[in-house]
């Protein structure tokens, strides 16, 4: 009885390489995010972390594009969005665009403020990197 081999073409196909690739990238930004500093900006620590973080992001935003326009991985997304933590998360996030929204200070809490940069917007990003993990 001969064995039949497994066909290691499934494993590349777009869809497996990146959400592979999201994966990497949102683990690279944990671990990177914390680690960047430079002596050159008035924010030393807020402002390099903030353009890794959007840079990151941004790259993860593509890579889910690309993942849920596959068509067997609906299923995935179904589960992800019943998730008690993604809609606890997003809840999270819906209170803060609120808060934005109908704050006083709405530029400020879109952007965050000079010292840690830390609005809407960094919140957004780290949305994604959850979403993308």
């Amino acid at each position: 009885m001969k064995k039949q081999r497994k066909s290691s073409r499934s494993k590349f196909e777009a869809g497996h390489l990146a959400s592979d690739a999201a994966f990497w990238v949102s683990v690279s930004l944990l671990v990177v995010v914390p680690l960047v500093f430079s002596r050159w900006v008035n924010a030393i620590y807020a402002l390099p972390k903030f353009a890794v973080l959007l840079t990151g992001s941004s790259l993860l935003v593509l890579l889910l594009i690309r993942t849920a326009l596959k068509p067997s991985r609906n299923e995935m997304w179904g589960r992800i969005v019943k998730s008690r933590y993604a809609k606890s998360v997003c809840s999270y996030f819906v209170a803060i665009a609120a808060s934005t929204i109908f704050g006083v200070a709405s530029l400020v809490s879109l952007f965050g403020s000079n010292s840690n940069f830390m609005g809407l917007i960094a919140r957004l990003w780290f949305l994604v990197c959850f979403m993308s993990l």
